[in-house]
Protein backbone atom coordinates (compact mmCIF):
# COMPACT_ATOMS: atom_id res chain seq x y z
CA UNK A 1 0.00 0.00 0.00
CA UNK A 2 1.07 3.34 -0.88
CA UNK A 3 3.00 5.70 2.01
CA UNK A 4 1.66 8.75 3.56
CA UNK A 5 4.25 10.22 5.08
CA UNK A 6 3.23 12.37 8.20
CA UNK A 7 4.85 15.46 10.01
CA UNK A 8 5.54 13.72 13.64
CA UNK A 9 7.57 14.42 16.22
CA UNK A 10 10.33 11.99 16.33
CA UNK A 11 11.11 11.76 20.40
CA UNK A 12 7.63 12.06 21.92
CA UNK A 13 8.10 13.72 25.42
CA UNK A 14 5.54 15.11 28.00
CA UNK A 15 5.65 16.51 31.58
CA UNK A 16 5.07 13.62 34.03
CA UNK A 17 6.17 13.61 37.63
CA UNK A 18 9.56 12.75 38.72
CA UNK A 19 8.69 9.55 40.38
CA UNK A 20 7.26 8.22 37.21
CA UNK A 21 9.25 4.87 36.00
CA UNK A 22 10.29 3.64 32.70
CA UNK A 23 7.64 1.07 32.00
CA UNK A 24 5.22 2.27 28.81
CA UNK A 25 1.74 1.15 28.62
CA UNK A 26 -0.67 2.07 25.01
CA UNK A 27 -3.92 1.73 25.08
CA UNK A 28 -3.84 -0.27 28.23
CA UNK A 29 -0.79 -2.83 26.97
CA UNK A 30 2.56 -3.01 28.46
CA UNK A 31 5.27 -2.69 26.35
CA UNK A 32 7.84 -4.08 28.67
CA UNK A 33 11.09 -3.99 25.70
CA UNK A 34 10.50 -0.12 25.51
CA UNK A 35 12.71 2.11 27.39
CA UNK A 36 10.99 5.45 28.80
CA UNK A 37 14.10 8.14 29.22
CA UNK A 38 13.48 10.40 32.34
CA UNK A 39 15.10 13.34 32.21
CA UNK A 40 14.86 17.51 33.35
CA UNK A 41 11.20 16.75 34.32
CA UNK A 42 10.30 15.06 31.25
CA UNK A 43 9.82 11.30 30.23
CA UNK A 44 11.00 10.43 26.65
CA UNK A 45 9.21 7.61 24.94
CA UNK A 46 10.68 5.53 21.92
CA UNK A 47 8.85 7.01 18.63
CA UNK A 48 8.65 3.34 16.92
CA UNK A 49 6.63 1.40 19.77
CA UNK A 50 4.46 3.99 20.01
CA UNK A 51 3.50 5.45 16.74
CA UNK A 52 2.90 1.62 15.85
CA UNK A 53 0.85 1.49 18.61
CA UNK A 54 -1.49 4.13 17.32
CA UNK A 55 -1.81 2.80 13.91
CA UNK A 56 1.46 3.81 11.99
CA UNK A 57 4.91 2.43 10.53
CA UNK A 58 8.61 3.53 11.49
CA UNK A 59 11.48 2.81 8.85
CA UNK A 60 14.80 5.02 8.32
CA UNK A 61 15.71 5.99 4.78
CA UNK A 62 17.66 8.30 3.10
CA UNK A 63 19.45 9.08 6.56
CA UNK A 64 16.42 10.02 7.95
CA UNK A 65 13.66 8.51 10.27
CA UNK A 66 9.98 8.03 8.20
CA UNK A 67 6.35 8.13 9.94
CA UNK A 68 3.56 6.69 7.74
CA UNK A 69 0.08 6.22 8.62
CA UNK A 70 -1.19 2.37 8.18
CA UNK A 71 -4.20 2.82 5.69
CA UNK A 72 -6.86 -0.14 5.65
CA UNK A 73 -9.54 0.59 2.81
CA UNK A 74 -13.31 0.01 2.45
CA UNK A 75 -15.07 -3.13 2.03
CA UNK A 76 -16.96 -3.39 -1.02
CA UNK A 77 -19.83 -5.43 -0.94
CA UNK A 78 -21.59 -6.05 -4.19
CA UNK A 79 -21.48 -7.84 -6.97
CA UNK A 80 -18.02 -8.60 -9.19
CA UNK A 81 -19.36 -5.77 -11.43
CA UNK A 82 -19.75 -3.58 -8.42
CA UNK A 83 -16.08 -4.82 -6.97
CA UNK A 84 -14.50 -3.79 -9.97
CA UNK A 85 -15.41 -0.09 -11.00
CA UNK A 86 -15.63 0.78 -7.20
CA UNK A 87 -11.98 -0.64 -6.84
CA UNK A 88 -11.16 1.34 -9.90
CA UNK A 89 -12.65 4.35 -8.44
CA UNK A 90 -10.51 4.18 -5.38
CA UNK A 91 -7.63 3.34 -7.29
CA UNK A 92 -7.47 6.65 -8.79
CA UNK A 93 -8.12 8.44 -5.72
CA UNK A 94 -5.41 6.62 -4.38
CA UNK A 95 -2.84 7.77 -6.96
CA UNK A 96 -3.99 11.40 -7.89
CA UNK A 97 -6.14 12.47 -4.51
CA UNK A 98 -4.02 11.25 -1.92
CA UNK A 99 -5.82 13.53 0.78
CA UNK A 100 -9.44 12.42 -0.65
CA UNK A 101 -7.60 8.72 -0.07
CA UNK A 102 -6.46 9.26 3.27
CA UNK A 103 -10.26 10.48 4.60
CA UNK A 104 -12.10 8.06 2.59
CA UNK A 105 -9.90 4.99 4.53
CA UNK A 106 -10.12 7.00 7.48
CA UNK A 107 -13.56 7.23 7.83
CA UNK A 108 -15.15 4.76 5.41
CA UNK A 109 -15.21 1.23 6.53
CA UNK A 110 -17.58 -0.53 3.63
CA UNK A 111 -18.67 0.81 0.44
CA UNK A 112 -22.21 -1.07 -0.61
CA UNK A 113 -24.63 -2.04 -3.50
CA UNK A 114 -27.85 -0.54 -1.63
CA UNK A 115 -31.43 -1.84 -3.13
CA UNK A 116 -32.86 1.43 -1.28
CA UNK A 117 -34.49 3.81 -3.69
CA UNK A 118 -33.05 7.78 -3.65
CA UNK A 119 -30.05 9.29 -3.75
CA UNK A 120 -26.74 7.51 -2.69
CA UNK A 121 -25.81 8.16 0.56
CA UNK A 122 -24.31 7.02 3.97
CA UNK A 123 -25.28 5.63 7.43
CA UNK A 124 -25.79 9.00 9.39
CA UNK A 125 -23.24 8.50 12.19
CA UNK A 126 -21.97 5.11 10.99
CA UNK A 127 -19.40 4.46 8.44
CA UNK A 128 -20.69 2.76 5.49
CA UNK A 129 -21.16 4.41 2.01
CA UNK A 130 -24.09 3.22 0.19
CA UNK A 131 -24.30 3.49 -3.64
CA UNK A 132 -28.00 2.92 -5.10
CA UNK A 133 -28.66 0.50 -7.43
CA UNK A 134 -30.25 3.52 -9.44
CA UNK A 135 -26.72 4.40 -10.03
CA UNK A 136 -25.33 0.85 -10.54
CA UNK A 137 -27.68 0.81 -14.01
CA UNK A 138 -26.82 4.29 -15.19
CA UNK A 139 -24.21 4.87 -17.59
CA UNK A 140 -22.60 7.52 -15.20
CA UNK A 141 -21.45 3.91 -13.30
CA UNK A 142 -17.89 4.65 -14.17
CA UNK A 143 -14.42 4.75 -12.09
CA UNK A 144 -14.72 8.57 -12.35
CA UNK A 145 -17.80 9.46 -11.91
CA UNK A 146 -17.84 6.65 -8.66
CA UNK A 147 -14.93 8.04 -7.42
CA UNK A 148 -16.57 11.78 -6.95
CA UNK A 149 -19.57 10.36 -5.51
CA UNK A 150 -17.29 8.00 -2.95
CA UNK A 151 -15.69 11.60 -1.91
CA UNK A 152 -18.87 12.98 -1.57
CA UNK A 153 -20.12 10.52 1.14
CA UNK A 154 -16.96 10.17 2.63
CA UNK A 155 -17.11 14.25 2.93
CA UNK A 156 -20.84 13.82 4.78
CA UNK A 157 -19.21 11.43 6.89
CA UNK A 158 -16.33 13.73 8.11
CA UNK A 159 -19.20 16.15 8.62
CA UNK A 160 -20.96 13.77 10.85
CA UNK A 161 -17.97 12.68 12.70
CA UNK A 162 -16.86 16.40 13.14
CA UNK A 163 -20.35 17.21 14.63
CA UNK A 164 -20.70 20.15 11.83
CA UNK A 165 -24.52 18.46 11.04
CA UNK A 166 -25.47 20.38 14.46
CA UNK A 167 -24.37 23.45 13.33
CA UNK A 168 -24.88 23.52 9.46
CA UNK A 169 -27.69 23.68 7.24
CA UNK A 170 -28.31 20.63 5.17
CA UNK A 171 -28.25 22.85 2.32
CA UNK A 172 -24.45 24.19 3.65
CA UNK A 173 -23.66 20.35 4.19
CA UNK A 174 -24.68 19.59 0.58
CA UNK A 175 -22.80 22.49 -1.01
CA UNK A 176 -19.70 21.67 0.47
CA UNK A 177 -19.92 17.63 -0.20
CA UNK A 178 -20.72 19.00 -3.91
CA UNK A 179 -17.42 21.25 -4.22
CA UNK A 180 -15.33 18.51 -3.30
CA UNK A 181 -17.11 16.54 -5.80
CA UNK A 182 -16.28 19.06 -8.77
CA UNK A 183 -12.69 19.25 -7.52
CA UNK A 184 -12.23 15.52 -8.04
CA UNK A 185 -14.27 15.30 -11.42
CA UNK A 186 -11.86 18.37 -12.85
CA UNK A 187 -8.52 16.98 -11.39
CA UNK A 188 -9.36 13.55 -12.81
CA UNK A 189 -10.09 15.11 -15.92
CA UNK A 190 -13.52 14.16 -16.70
CA UNK A 191 -15.62 15.10 -18.94
CA UNK A 192 -17.13 18.76 -18.68
CA UNK A 193 -20.63 17.96 -19.28
CA UNK A 194 -20.25 15.20 -16.13
CA UNK A 195 -18.63 18.70 -14.34
CA UNK A 196 -21.51 20.63 -14.86
CA UNK A 197 -23.94 18.27 -13.98
CA UNK A 198 -22.36 18.65 -10.13
CA UNK A 199 -22.42 21.90 -10.56
CA UNK A 200 -26.24 22.29 -11.45
CA UNK A 201 -26.49 20.13 -8.50
CA UNK A 202 -24.68 21.84 -6.23
CA UNK A 203 -26.26 25.48 -7.34
CA UNK A 204 -30.02 24.04 -5.66
CA UNK A 205 -28.10 23.92 -2.25
CA UNK A 206 -26.40 27.17 -2.72
CA UNK A 207 -26.76 29.00 0.62
CA UNK A 208 -28.83 32.52 0.56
Amino acid sequence: MRKFLLAMVLVLSFALPSWAGPALIINGALYPNAQTIEQDGMVYVPVQPTAEAIGYEVGFEDGAVKIWQQLKEPQIIGDSHFQEVVGQAIGLLRENEPVSYVNLCQYVDTIELSEQQGRDGHNNGGRQVYLTRELYDSDRFIPVYVAATIVHETVHAMQFGWGFNRVMTENALEYEAYGHDINILTQLNAPQWMIDGIVTSQNKYKPN
